[in-house]
C-alpha cells in the first residue's frame, strides 16, 4: 500500500511538472504537429458533418483484415503468457514461489523498453527517408517471426533451463512491441520454446523475455496502421481491431486452460505450437495485404478544411515535406 501511494504521489507530481495547458506551452512539439492541432481547433464552433463510415468497403479491405488479425495475434499471445506464465515456470520449470513471482514479471518489463527502442527505431527510420509502409511492414515482420522462434525453443526447454526459458519469454514479449518484426520474432522464440524443460530453466525465461521483448515490434507496426490506413474513419477501423483482440483476449486463456490440465512438457509444446502458428500465418498476411497508407475508399471527399489545417495522412508519409514548408513560409 506504501509503495502504491508513493508512486501515485510521484506520477502527480510528474504530471504537474511536464504536462502542458495548451499545445504553444509544450517546447517539443513540433511545427507540424502544431499546425495540426491548432489548424483543427479553428473549426470549432461549425457544425459538424459526421462521417457516414463506409462499411462494405472496410470490411472488404485486405489492408483492414490484415491490422485485425496483426491486433487479434498479439492479444492472443499476450493475455494467454500473462494468465499462464507462473503456472508454466511452477509445473514446468519447478521453480519455487518467490522466483515465478520474479520472474513472471521480468517478460513485461523487457516489452516497457522495447516498446521504446522499437519507437525510436521507427522515427529514426523515417527521418532516414525510408516509407512508412517499408517501416511498419519491417517492425511487424519483426515480431512475428521473432516471437514465434522464440515460444518454439521454449518446446524444447524443461526445468534444467529454467533461465533461457525466461529469457525467450521476455525477448518474445519485447519483440511483440514492435508488430511487424513482431509476429515473426516471436514466432521464433515460440518454436525454440517448445523443446525447453525443466532441465534448462534458464534458457527458457531467457527464451520468454525475448519473445515479450520481440512483440514490442507490434506497436510501430500493426497499430500505425490503425491510425493510417483510413484517417477519417479510424474510430471504426480501431474498433474492429479491437473486436478481435477482445475475442483473442477471451479465447487465448480459456484455450490454454483447457490445453494444460496435467500442464505437463507434451501440452505446453502444444500451446507453444498454435501461438507459432497464429504468428507466422497473421505475420505473413500482414507482409503481403498490410499498409501505412491511405486506401482508396479512405480518402476525404467534399470536405473543407481551414488552410493551416495538416490532414492526417500527410503526417506519416510526408512530414519532413510539410516541416520545411513551414519554415519557409514562416
Amino acid at each position: 500500500k506504501t509503495c502504491s501511494g508513493l508512486f501515485g504521489v510521484g506520477l502527480s507530481i510528474g504530471w504537474f511538472i511536464f504536462v502542458k495547458d495548451a499545445p504553444t506551452s509544450a517546447k517539443k512539439i513540433t511545427d507540424v504537429e502544431l499546425a495540426y492541432i491548432t489548424g483543427t481547433v479553428e473549426g470549432r464552433g461549425q457544425k459538424r458533418v459526421m462521417p457516414v463510415v463506409p462499411w462494405s468497403k472496410m470490411l472488404s479491405s485486405m489492408a483492414v483484415w490484415s491490422t485485425a488479425m496483426s491486433a487479434m495475434s498479439q492479444s492472443f499471445v499476450t493475455v494467454g503468457t500473462v494468465t499462464y506464465l507462473p503456472l508454466y515456470y511452477r509445473t514446468v520449470l519447478n521453480m519455487d514461489l518467490t522466483s515465478n513471482g520474479v520472474l513472471s514479471a521480468m517478460p513485461f518489463i523487457c516489452q516497457l523498453i522495447t516498446k521504446a527502442i522499437f519507437a525510436a527505431f521507427a522515427d529514426k527510420a523515417k527521418q532516414r527517408g525510408y516509407g512508412a509502409n517499408r517501416v511498419t511492414k519491417i517492425c511487424n515482420l519483426i515480431a512475428s517471426s521473432g516471437g514465434a522462434l522464440c515460444f518454439g525453443a521454449l518446446m524444447f526447454f524443461d526445468c534444467s533451463r529454467q533461465w533461457e526459458a525466461v529469457a525467450l519469454v521476455c525477448l518474445a514479449m519485447g519483440i511483440l512491441s514492435g508488430y511487424i518484426p513482431a509476429s515473426s520474432g516471436g514466432a521464433l522464440c515460440f518454436g525454440a520454446l517448445m523443446f525447453f524443460d525443466c532441465s534448462r530453466q534458464w534458457e527458457a525465461v531467457a527464451l520468454v523475455c525475448l519473445a515479450m521483448g520481440i512483440l514490442s515490434g507490434y506497436i510501430p507496426g500493426y497499430n500505425t496502421s490503425i491510425v493510417c490506413i483510413a484517417p477519417k474513419y479510424t474510430s471504426s477501423v480501431a474498433a474492429f481491431c479491437r473486436l478481435w483482440a477482445t475475442i483473442a483476449s477471451v479465447a487465448s486463456p480459456y484455450l490454454i486452460g483447457v490445453l494444460t490440465k496435467k500442464s505437463v512438457l507434451l501440452e505446453w509444446q502444444i500451446v507453444f505450437a498454435i501461438m507459432i502458428v497464429i504468428l507466422t500465418t497473421t505475420g505473413i498476411f500482414f507482409q503481403f495485404c498490410g499498409s501505412a497508407s491511405v486506401q482508396d475508399w479512405a480518402h476525404e471527399t467534399n470536405v473543407a478544411t481551414s488552410p493551416s489545417t495538416i490532414p492526417l495522412s500527410k503526417c506519416v508519409d510526408d512530414e519532413s515535406t510539410h516541416h520545411k514548408a513551414l519554415k519557409n513560409d514562416s
